[in-house]
């Protein structure tokens, strides 16, 4: 099946339910196919995905993730850690390395939930 950009925005849900059912969706832009939408063997749970180079799960977490260990708090929002790198040329290959590391940050940063939320937005 062939879907435009507006067909597509229009009507996710509707060819989503047809690729589960085992139809391949084409995309074109100005008629040239640009993406193909297509079914997942099987139907890919956690472990199907946790066999992707790279990633390791043990049936708890996701770990070796690129930006690390991500949590979602009780807002939906993720809890994951930021990196500040520097780069720097090693073996003659500029690479991005991690010089410090700020664990486990939240929407709200270092300030009580509660508190943040109660103020009003332009106060934030």
């Amino acid at each position: 099946m062939d879907a435009n950009i507006r067909e597509l925005k229009a009507n996710l849900s509707g060819l989503i339910r047809k690729v589960a059912a085992g139809e391949t969706v084409t995309v074109s832009v100005r008629n040239r196919p640009v993406a193909r939408i297509v079914p997942i063997a099987g139907g890919a749970g956690l472990k199907e995905l946790a066999r992707l180079p790279g990633i390791v799960w043990k049936g708890g977490k996701p770990a070796g993730l690129p930006r690390g260990p991500v949590a979602i708090d009780e807002y939906g929002n993720p809890i994951e850690n930021v990196y500040v790198r520097r780069v720097e040329r090693v073996n003659g290959v500029l690479q991005n390395t991690v010089i410090h590391t700020f664990p486990r940050v939240s929407q709200f940063w270092k300030y009580n939930p509660a508190d943040y939320l109660r103020e009003p937005i332009y106060a934030r």
